[in-house]
């Protein structure tokens, strides 16, 4: 009875520190990646624009934590990996907009009814860079942050 009982507490500890789905994605495409890191607001204003920073902060609320990720050049295999990890684990596209250089989409994850990480991924020939956004998160302003889905 006490293995059993031991058992249980050990599988439940281990089930509270399980990762999020994109953190074994990561980790399953090293290989692939040339930059990754954990980044605070200020340095994610920098690297995406202060504009568009801003826009994503009014339209999304309970931002807690930001990742970037930067592959290497011709990102071939993380891009069908990325494709397949987005499948496997129920993200959701809510958003895409292409122009004439890059492809930017969002996706979204759930866990019950409450909306945990938003990836948001930009692509052009030569890489693809990651953003990843997590916290207990409420999108303001769905109309807002799709209203460019139409333009190609």
């Amino acid at each position: 009875m006490k293995n059993i009982i031991a058992l249980s507490l050990a599988l439940f500890l281990v089930s509270c520190g399980v990762k999020t789905p994109y953190a074994a994605f990561k980790k399953e495409n090293k290989e692939q990646v040339a930059v990754s890191f954990g980044a605070s607001r200020f340095l994610v204003k920098t690297i995406v624009g202060k504009k568009e920073f801003e826009s994503l902060n009014s339209q999304v609320s309970g931002i807690k934590k930001f990742h970037i990720l930067v592959s290497k050049p011709n990102p071939e295999l993380l891009k069908e990996n990325f494709k397949v990890f987005l499948k496997e684990n129920d993200f959701e596209e809510i958003f895409q907009v292409n122009n004439v250089k890059d492809k930017v989409r969002i996706y979204s994850f759930e866990k019950g009814e409450d909306l945990k990480e938003l990836l948001i991924e930009i692509e052009n020939d030569s890489e693809i860079v990651l953003l990843k956004v997590q916290g207990d998160l409420k999108i303001n302003d769905l109309g807002s942050l799709t209203a460019f889905n139409d333009l190609k």
